[in-house]
Parts: structure tokens; C-alpha cells; sequence
């Protein structure tokens, strides 16, 4: 209770309690000087010499107590305030050293350090202010060097917010009602499950260099993105911070869809006649003469359409792009997107590292599950991933009847549905 007094009431009970004490003193021995005369007149000479004692010893102590009081504590308090203001508020006088001319060196130890303090807060001011001035110079300067660079380049935290983007990403990213600001989630913009699985790639490597690739679309769907992720040193080891660039792929890979979709046309509708001819040939082998001379040109067509049949499928991922994806995360995703929709499926995968479209390739295969168990009404589900010299196969498999060729047919010219946001 007493620490919540102020100074001047505690020095004004300090001295209350003095003069208390020397009231009781002339008291104790007014009445042991009492006990040992018996005379009136001693008596009467003790009383008025007791009484005089005593007003006079509090005329001192509260004499003494003024003088404390208005050059120590009042001036205590008075510095106190002061140095309070100063440490506080923008005030730049020095300490009024008059009031506290009594306190020795107190007052001008306290100016001295309150100048410090001062200069100390200016230096630090104008620290700061030239530091902002560099960090938003240095910020200007990457905008413009960013702003000639075709790719979308973001810098996102940990917790995948915008922190810093180019012009180019926001002609990629703004669409509809979300417009591209900082600290917004980098997924009112992107599908979130190839970007979290490529952090989480990354956050489990050792290399502080080390990048990955991978394929991502728009919240909307109308957008293919080829991306690269990079960890930046910034952030916390939980959930370090990242560049990436995304590169708009939509027209490349319609592009390519198309070329290949036209060369697998003219394919598959040149062997046909081809082995058609060539049976021909085979049943009238001896009959005729003229037959014999058409041999040497259907031999050359059929090597040559075969030779070409080969360097087209060798070549038909060139120019694609492609991302690194382990066989593992291809067959879970896979069975993620099955569960998704209610179908079970177990899987099994040789480890092996693909290179591959994964949302197309998972998105396909998804389609054809969802077919297969709708035509059979409930078919157990089975995911592999098995090494197919030179590359790798995905098999969708499950128990019950076999499909027709014309059922399959007529599922894979269904249009996918990609509004799975986990790929």
C-alpha cells in the first residue's frame, strides 16, 4: 500500500513518525521524572519544561520536513516529470536545473542522459528515413528491371501471400472480381495443390539453389501456367518464403494439342488402307504380274509410314511443357481425386521420376474411373505406376466386366472436368 504513496506523502509520514517519536520520548521520561519527585513546584517546572521541549522539537522537525520537502522531494518529482516528458514526447529543452540545485549531480546526470536520449532518437529517425528511401528506391528500380521481363514473377511469404509482384503478373492473375494487391492469397488467384506440393518439395530439400517445376491453372480454369519455385532466405524455417514465375502456356498447349491431334489423324488414317493394301497384295501373290511390280512401292510406304509412325511418337512430348512429378504424388493424386468423388481405389507405384503433364494426365484418368464405376456400378478401383522402358505406364484397373472400345471411345471425347483445385 505504501509503494502507491507519492514521494512527498512518503517523506511527510517519515517525518510524522518523528516528531511522534520525540513527542513519546518527552512524555516517557516527563512521567519517570514524575515517579521520583513529589514537590509541587518541581512538578510544575517539569510540565512547562516538557511542554516547551515538545513544541519546539516539532517546531524543528516540521521546519525540517518544509526545507526536505520543497528542495528534495518536490524537485525529485519535478525531475522525474521532466525526464518523463523528454523520453515521451518531442521536447528538446534542457532539464531547469534551478529546481534541483539541491539534488548534487542528479540534475545534470539527468539532462546529460536525456541529450543522449535525444540525439540518440534523432540519429535513429534519420537512420530509418534513409533506409525507407533505399528499400523504395531499390523497390522502383526492380519494378522497372521486373517490368521488361515477359514472365510473371511473384514473391510470396510463407503463408502464401503476395508480398511483391510485376506488371506482367497482374495481366496474368487479375481476372474477374479478384484483382492482383499485396497481401492478398496468392489463392483467390491459383489452384492451391501444385503450389503447396512444390513448397513442401522444396522445404524438404537440403540445397538452399534448389528449384522446381510444375504445371498450375487460374481460380477460373481459363489459364495454364508453367511455374518455377524458388525458396528466398526471408521468412520463417516452418514456412520460408518464395519467388515464383509463371510463364502462360493456355496458347502454347492448344497450339501442340492441335499439331498433335492432326499428325495422330493423318496416322491413323493412312495405315488402315495401308495394311489394307497389304493384305490385298498378300492374297493375290502369284496371280498376277502386275501386282508383283505395285510390292517394291507398298513395302516402301509401309516402312516409311512405320518409320514416321515411330519418330512421331518418339517426339510428341518435344516442346511440351513438362514437369518433374514423382510417381508416388501422381498415383496419390490420382486417388485423391478418386476419393473425392466417392470411389475407392488402392495404389501401387514403382519409384520412379516423371516427367509429365500431371493435372492433364490426372484429370483423364480421374474422368475414366468415374466412367468406369458409373458403367459397372461400383467397380473396385486399382492405381499402378509401373516402369515401361523407356518411360513409365498408368494403369486404371478395376474387378468386373471389361469396357468396349466404343464405350471408351465415346468417354474420351468428353470434355475433363477440372475444377479440382488439390492437382
Amino acid at each position: 500500500m505504501v509503494d502507491k504513496l507519492s514521494l512527498r506523502i512518503r517523506i511527510f509520514l517519515f517525518f510524522a513518525a518523528l516528531a511522534g517519536g520525540v513527542l513519546i520520548a518527552i512524555g516517557a521520561g516527563f512521567f519517570a521524572a514524575m515517579r521520583r519527585v513529589t514537590d509541587p513546584d518541581v512538578i510544575n517546572v517539569l510540565v512547562i519544561q516538557d511542554f516547551i521541549s515538545g513544541f519546539l522539537g516539532l517546531g524543528i522537525i516540521a521546519w525540517v520536513w518544509f526545507l526536505f520537502d520543497i528542495h528534495v522531494a518536490k524537485a525529485i518529482e519535478g525531475l522525474a516529470g521532466a525526464i518523463r516528458a523528454r523520453a515521451h514526447a518531442d521536447v528538446d529543452g534542457e532539464i531547469d536545473r534551478d529546481h534541483a540545485r539541491y539534488l548534487g549531480d542528479l540534475a545534470p546526470a539527468a539532462s546529460a542522459a536525456v541529450m543522449t536520449l535525444a540525439e540518440t532518437r534523432n540519429a535513429l529517425a534519420e537512420s530509418v528515413a534513409r533506409e525507407t528511401t533505399r528499400i523504395a528506391n531499390d523497390k522502383l528500380k526492380l519494378e522497372a528491371l521486373l517490368s521488361d521481363v515477359p514472365l510473371a514473377v511473384l514473391l510470396c511469404t510463407g503463408r502464401h501471400h503476395l508480398a511483391f509482384y510485376n506488371g506482367v503478373a497482374q495481366e496474368v492473375l487479375d481476372a474477374g472480381k479478384a484483382h492482383l494487391g499485396l497481401d492478398r492469397n496468392l489463392f483467390d488467384f491459383l489452384r492451391d495443390g501444385p503450389v503447396r506440393q512444390a513448397h513442401a518439395r522444396l522445404m524438404k530439400t537440403d540445397s538452399p539453389d534448389a528449384a522446381t517445376e510444375f504445371i498450375c491453372t487460374t481460380q477460373t480454369g481459363n489459364r495454364r501456367l508453367a511455374a518455377r519455385m524458388r525458396l528466398v532466405g526471408e521468412g520463417t524455417p516452418e514456412a520460408p518464403c518464395y519467388v515464383l514465375t509463371l510463364r502462360d502456356v493456355t496458347a502454347e498447349l492448344a497450339l501442340h494439342g492441335r499439331q498433335e491431334a492432326l499428325l495422330n489423324e493423318v496416322f491413323e488414317r493412312v495405315r488402315p488402307p495401308v495394311a489394307a493394301l497389304q493384305t490385298a497384295r498378300t492374297a493375290l501373290n502369284g496371280e498376277a504380274g502386275a501386282v508383283e511390280t505395285l510390292v517394291p512401292a507398298l513395302e516402301s510406304l509401309t516402312g516409311t509410314i512405320d518409320e514416321l509412325g515411330e519418330r512421331f511418337e518418339a517426339t510428341r512430348t518435344d516442346g511440351w511443357p513438362l514437369a518433374p512429378v514423382r510417381s508416388e504424388d501422381l498415383a496419390a493424386r490420382l486417388a485423391r481425386r478418386l476419393s473425392a468423388r466417392g470411389l475407392t481405389s488402392e495404389q501401387v507405384a514403382d519409384p520412379l521420376t516423371l516427367r509429365c503433364n500431371a493435372f492433364d494426365v490426372v484429370a483423364l484418368m480421374e474422368h475414366l474411373g468415374r466412367r468406369v464405376d458409373a458403367a459397372l456400378g461400383g467397380a473396385a478401383l486399382s492405381v499402378a505406376v509401373r516402369r515401361d522402358a523407356p518411360g513409365a505406364s498408368l494403369h486404371l484397373g478395376w474387378q468386373g466386366a471389361a469396357v468396349g472400345e466404343g464405350d471408351l471411345a465415346s468417354w474420351l471425347e468428353e470434355p475433363l472436368d477440372e475444377g479440382d483445385s488439390s492437382l
